[in-house]
């Protein structure tokens, strides 16, 4: 055991010595050398010397490099640049007088000579009398704005909307209703199967869910938009329902906006679609209070008989921007007819940004000179 032992603990030394062995050969590679009891070993000093050699030649060529590039600059001519010659000033003529003659001149106007093309220093002022008649770049021209154009409010032009809303009995349907789903339902709806009576149960039934309706959307985002409306907007009301249902429900102006929110909250949907009258009621009205755009937010399509394409396409100057809360794009004539835009909204919000995208481009057109 004790023979053992001892095998066991030269082993460990023979270990400890081989590793402190190899540790002291690592390091001294790296350091290029070792000193030991006095004497001094090494094997890198000479690519070190022959790198700083090296070094120190690179250093000294740069040198004179430099030293040579600032020789030949302070040899270099200065630029300058040649001064525009000075002209006398001019006593200008007050109205109605007689120009000088040619010998009232100065005599040194004689002598003259022809001015190069250069520039005027900026130190150099030019003479106080001659009117300078350079044309101005198009890009440095001065643009007037119409004092109406101002952000304050009291010097905003007036401004005419006419809103177009449309009460119909479909805008009893559920605001999560969408188009695919509502055109599906109607044409379902004229089948004289039993198909076809289940989907005229499920139309009845939707009408009568008490629950979030399209026409509150719309009362909703309008009243929203009024809240927030500029006190130079004038908002123009024609509502219809139901074939004999179109109403000019009148113009109002900033102090009267609550009573045509009262109006709007009262509104109660009525079966059918006149767009056509309703489109017309409207184009009147704007040609009366001066408007350019017409806002129709609507639901569905024409259902009594009328044309509103047709009603659109004798517009002239009006543009007609569509909301459609359902029916797709059924009324895209419409818009297209007078330059405006059909957007297809259902929330709340989306109806607000349509209705304050047509308020704010009608407030930039009627900037326009």
């Amino acid at each position: 055991m004790t023979r053992r032992r001892a095998t066991v603990l030269a082993l460990l030394c023979w270990f400890v010595l081989m590793v402190l062995t190899g540790a002291l050969a690592y390091f001294s590679l790296k350091a290029c050398g070792i000193s030991l009891f006095g004497h001094t070993w090494q094997w890198c000093a000479v690519n070190q010397t022959r790198e700083a050699e090296t070094s120190k030649e690179r250093i000294d060529i740069l040198r004179r490099e430099i030293a040579t590039l600032s020789g030949r600059l302070a040899e270099r001519p200065a630029c300058t640049a040649p001064h525009a010659a000075r002209l006398p000033p001019i006593d200008m003529p007050l109205p109605g007088a007689m120009p000088p003659t040619p010998d009232a001149l100065a005599p040194e106007f004689a002598t003259i000579p022809d001015l190069p093309h250069s520039k005027i220093e900026p130190n150099e002022q030019q003479p106080a009398n001659i009117p300078d008649e350079s044309p101005v770049p198009p890009e440095q021209e001065e643009v007037s704005v119409p004092a109406v154009c101002s952000t304050a409010e009291e010097n905003r032009p007036p401004v005419s909307v006419v809103l177009a809303l449309d009460q119909s009995q479909s805008m009893l349907f559920p605001s999560t209703l969408s188009s695919a789903e509502e055109q599906q339902l109607l044409a379902m709806t004229g089948l004289p199967t039993p198909a076809g009576q289940r989907a005229r149960n499920r139309y009845d039934a939707l009408i009568a869910d008490p629950g979030y309706k399209r026409i509150d959307v719309l009362k909703d985002s309008i009243g929203n938009v009024v809240d927030d409306l500029n006190d130079n907007v004038e908002v123009g009301l024609v509502t219809f329902s139901g074939c004999d249902g179109v109403l000019d429900m009148g113009s109002y102006r900033a102090r009267q906006r609550e009573r045509m929110m009262t109006k709007i909250n009262r509104l109660e949907p009525d079966s059918a679609t006149p767009v056509a009258q309703a489109l017309q009621v409207a184009i009147d009205k704007a040609r009366h209070s001066g408007a350019k755009r017409i806002v129709l937010v609507s639901d569905g399509g024409e259902t009594c008989g009328g044309d509103p394409c047709a009603i659109a396409r004798n517009a002239g100057d009006i543009r007609i921007d569509v909301i459609s809360m359902g029916g797709g794009r059924i009324l895209s004539c419409v818009s297209d007819a007078t330059g405006g835009t059909l957007t297809e909204r259902s929330s709340t919000e989306d109806i607000e940004l349509g209705l304050n995208d047509v308020i704010e481009e009608a407030e930039i057109e009627s900037c326009t000179p």
